[in-house]
């Protein structure tokens, strides 16, 4: 079964929930982010299940709404209030709740008010009395415990709680007090039970990836916290552990000559994959960048890299494109010089 998520957190969902049917589960996912870049949903959500998906950044709102018509996608944070929230959101919609400690914060985001609501009124009013939550998932950065405040633990007891631990557990023993046993825990997440509802069964058995995680955890803040560039990562590295070729598209068209566009950790890892694939890699493009080179699998091997008025689109077949932002009007503008591939779609043809 093939996980979407960043941790396998849907596959260990799955063990723990393993007596309710898929299309039974219903779940409620707070942060839920996008509904397919390491979500935690996905998978049940395409096998039948349904659920409630809370997302602050309206961008991640609209996406849900587009690709989980028949899930309840609220664009709110949550809290232990109902009111407003102050946030700083990112250019590419990621959202802060005010909790710097942990972060190195980029220049290019905006302060913004948010709709906060409580997980008790979310359930009130959108669940019925028979309806069970089979999963709580939370990843808030730092507003986890405020998130549990908000929640009536004596009228509204989801089976399993799957928490993001990465920031702290100052929060644990809100959940330990509300009748719950920790049933696993792993570099990302912790898991908790409620009473005789789950059977935590042969933990040994949840599926997880050996200690790989607490190296993309590293990496995870090494970039500045991006989900876009831990989810690249993150599948590039698993890509070359099943022994695909990310690059079988270039062969297919006879592209050897190529340019990687955005020079971030992506781009660098990705100018080390291309040349272990035996194709010439001309230069780097960068819009912002102050490096004029990098060399290559840190070799005395360089590749020069300049701005896109500087390119010289002659001496390439291709260009791979690392970055998210503004990608499609970027992929418009140079797409009548060149072919033009996105690292996003050449890991989609790999995983699909």
């Amino acid at each position: 079964m093939k996980t979407w998520a960043q941790e396998n957190e849907d596959l260990i969902l799955f063990h723990i929930l393993k007596k309710v049917p898929m299309e039974n589960i219903f779940y409620v996912d707070v942060g839920a982010n996008d509904p397919t870049l390491l979500s935690v949903t996905k998978l049940f959500y395409d096998k039948g299940g349904r659920g409630i998906n809370i997302e602050p950044s309206l961008k991640y709102y609209f996406r849900l709404e587009k690709e989980r018509p028949e899930d309840i996608n609220l664009n709110c944070a949550v809290g232990n209030y109902r009111g407003k929230l102050v946030v700083d959101e990112r250019e590419d919609g990621w959202i802060f709740n005010g909790n710097y400690e942990y972060y190195d914060l980029p220049n290019n985001r905006e302060r913004v008010i948010v709709n906060t609501r409580t997980l008790t009124d979310i359930f009130c009013e959108y669940l019925n009395k028979t309806q069970e939550i089979h999963f709580l998932k939370i990843d808030v950065d730092g507003f986890e415990k405020e998130c549990l405040e908000g929640i009536d633990f004596d009228k509204y007891h989801p089976w399993c709680i799957c928490i993001e631990i990465s920031v702290s557990k100052e929060w644990e023993n809100i959940i330990i007090n509300a009748g719950y046993k920790k049933l696993y825990e792993d570099s990302l997440n912790a898991y908790y039970g409620y009473g005789e509802k789950i059977e935590s069964g042969d933990i040994n058995n949840i599926p997880h990836r050996n200690g790989i995680g607490k190296y993309f955890r590293w990496l995870y803040q090494a970039c500045f916290g991006e989900e876009y560039n831990l989810y690249t990562l993150n599948e590039m590295f698993r890509i070359k552990q099943r022994g695909k070729n990310l690059f079988l598209p270039l062969n297919y068209n006879g592209h050897k000559r190529v340019a990687v566009y955005g020079m971030s950790i992506i781009g660098e890892r990705l100018c080390d994959e291309l040349v272990q694939f035996g194709f010439d890699v001309k230069y780097g493009i960068d819009r912002d960048t102050e490096k004029k080179y990098y060399h290559i699998n840190d070799s005395i091997d360089y590749i020069n890299i300049y701005r896109v008025k500087e390119v010289d689109y002659s001496t390439i077949d291709c260009i791979i494109m690392t970055m998210c932002v503004d990608e499609k009007e970027i992929e418009k503008q140079i797409a009548s010089r060149t072919s033009v591939y996105t690292i996003r779609n050449l890991i989609l043809s790999c995983i699909n």
